[in-house]
């Protein structure tokens, strides 16, 4: 459904918790794999979504989920620690895109600095945007 990959990423941050307060360490392993089953479920859901339509997984990435306290799934990953979902081509993709907003991805990183220290240098040609 809709809300596949915030549901799996927020079934994974449960199990991990619920982890950390089993006293038994079968039990607790038992739910770190599990937690790890469901960080992959939400990373093949994802993956694919990217390899339909990057702009939609995009949005999938930053939209709020109603049922899981208008939560992200980027902020989902994040308190799930779910580091393998970061790592996917399509969610770097993304956090790249934001990271260098408007900004060409081609800007030398001389021109950003020089720029940095001479912020009058932003509205030259330095820095396409």
């Amino acid at each position: 459904g809709s809300e596949a990959v915030s549901s799996a990423l927020a079934a994974m941050k449960l199990l991990k918790d619920l982890s950390r307060m089993q006293s038994e360490a079968e039990e607790s392993l038992a739910m770190r794999d599990l937690a790890a089953r469901f960080e992959q479920l939400a990373i093949g859901v994802f993956n694919e979504c990217y390899r339909n339509s990057e702009n939609r997984a995009f949005k999938l990435l930053v939209r709020r989920s109603s049922i899981w306290g208008g939560a992200t799934c980027l902020q989902l990953a994040y308190e799930a620690d779910a580091r393998n979902f970061f790592a996917q081509d399509g969610v770097q993709s993304m956090l790249t895109d934001n990271w260098w907003g408007q900004m060409a991805q081609n800007t030398p990183v001389w021109a950003m600095v020089l720029t940095f220290f001479c912020p009058p240098l932003i509205y030259t040609d330095l820095i396409t945007f």
